[in-house]
């Protein structure tokens, strides 16, 4: 459909039959290769650099841009997943979005949290843009969209809410990463 009208990307949630990241390769290798969003992986299923990797790699499969949007998912599956949950989801999506943005960026992350901790960097090659997206259910996790994300993506957050919370005071403009792509 992407390819063929005036829609401007596909997006996928995170699914636990297909991971979406290797779906959308799938797809790709298929010959569709369209702009993409993933809306939103959750953070338990994988590290901050796995989650930069992967999102590059598959800019890097489609030749295209890609939203990835993340988020900490529910309470139930951090304790199934973690051990327990996270104690502070803004934190943990703060570390996260902020190991996965250094990397993207190529800079050497050196960050150790509470949740997550990085020593490292991705290989620089050129690719399209990503973009990074958080998910938001409450306003915390806009206000820290706004400070850390280029978007916020609201797919679960219930309608009513969205047109009785004045979303201008959650968050800010939304921030444009330079475009490493030179292809």
């Amino acid at each position: 459909m992407v390819q063929w009208t005036r829609a401007e990307r596909l997006w996928q949630g995170q699914a636990l039959f297909l991971e979406p990241h290797q779906g959308f390769a799938y797809a790709a290798g298929a010959g569709f290769r369209v702009p993409t969003g993933l809306g939103v992986t959750l953070m338990p299923l994988r590290h901050p650099y796995e989650a930069a990797l992967q999102v590059r790699s598959l800019a890097l499969a489609t030749g295209r841009p890609v939203v990835a949007g993340f988020g900490p998912g529910a309470r139930s599956m951090q304790r199934s997943l973690l051990g327990e949950p996270y104690r502070s989801p803004l934190t943990a999506a703060r570390e996260y979005l902020t190991i996965v943005r250094g990397l993207l960026a190529l800079d050497v992350v050196d960050l150790k949290g509470e949740y997550f901790s990085c020593h490292g960097a991705l290989h620089a090659f050129p690719a399209p843009p990503v973009e990074l997206g958080l998910g938001v259910l409450r306003p915390g996790m806009a206000r820290l969209a706004g400070e850390l994300a280029d978007v916020a993506i609201t797919w679960l957050t219930p309608a009513s809410y969205l047109e009785d919370v004045d979303c201008r005071r959650c968050v800010k403009a939304p921030r444009r990463p330079a475009d490493p792509y030179r292809g």
